[in-house]
């Protein structure tokens, strides 16, 4: 048993050991760290929710969940519910400045099955970010694709059409933000961010370590009979 758990203590220590941006030296946040511990999650709108709502999203039941797969690359998946049946415009990520010199950044961009546009800038206040689009009047609907990041906690928005592309900004027509892309909710706090892609590719070899990992804790903690 000591055993065991001297090699849990390892795969825990090299999994949060592995190349993830740092919290900012100027502020205590969780913002571009480690996100390997919510492969499966959710934010919504809603008191604690991690998402600000606006115009008919400001109480409403918006939701997005996310399911992030780590094999030879890392596939994301996303799925909005919630939403009325106006016209969804864009999902913007917060990356990286580099992802659109970095063909491996973000591929095989899907909506619903359907290829996505996929576009790079700044976006509904976000710097360095990634743009996909592809809806047309959905009242739910999945966004996928793969990327040669594994997941940090950063950035989302949600957008239908027309108006501003900035969060909050006079005639925005933003659905949904993440609370710290607003600023928001408590830095210190992961539901006030989402998870997604990394803006450094990590080092040859980690995302064999990270599934063996992740896969070896998982298998761990099943209960014993």
């Amino acid at each position: 048993m000591q055993g065991l758990s001297a090699v849990r203590g390892f795969v825990s220590l090299a999994i949060a050991a592995l190349v993830f941006l740092p919290p900012s030296a100027s502020a205590l946040s969780v913002y571009g760290t480690d996100a390997s511990g919510e492969l499966v999650g959710s934010r919504d709108v809603g008191v604690g929710g991690g998402l600000k709502g606006f115009n008919s999203y400001d109480n409403g039941s918006f939701q997005v969940d996310w399911v992030i797969t780590i094999g030879a690359s890392v596939h994301y998946a996303y799925t909005f519910t919630g939403l009325s049946a106006n016209d969804i415009s864009n999902v913007v990520f917060d990356l990286s400045n580099d992802c659109d010199l970095d063909p491996l950044c973000v591929t095989h961009a899907l909506i619903d099955g359907s290829a996505a546009t996929v576009e790079y800038g700044d976006f509904s206040g976000v710097t360095g970010a990634v743009k996909l689009e592809g809806i047309d009047g959905e009242e739910g609907f999945t966004y996928e694709f793969d990327s040669n990041r594994l997941p940090v906690y950063g950035h989302m928005a949600i957008k239908d059409g027309g108006g501003s592309e900035t969060c909050m900004a006079p005639g925005a027509s933003n659905i949904a933000c993440s609370n710290q892309l607003l600023g928001i909710g408590d830095p210190e706090d992961i539901i006030n961010f989402v998870a997604r892609p990394n803006g450094v590719v990590p080092e040859p070899g980690t995302f064999l370590l990270v599934g063996l990992g992740v896969g070896f804790l998982a298998v761990s903690r099943r209960p014993r009979r």
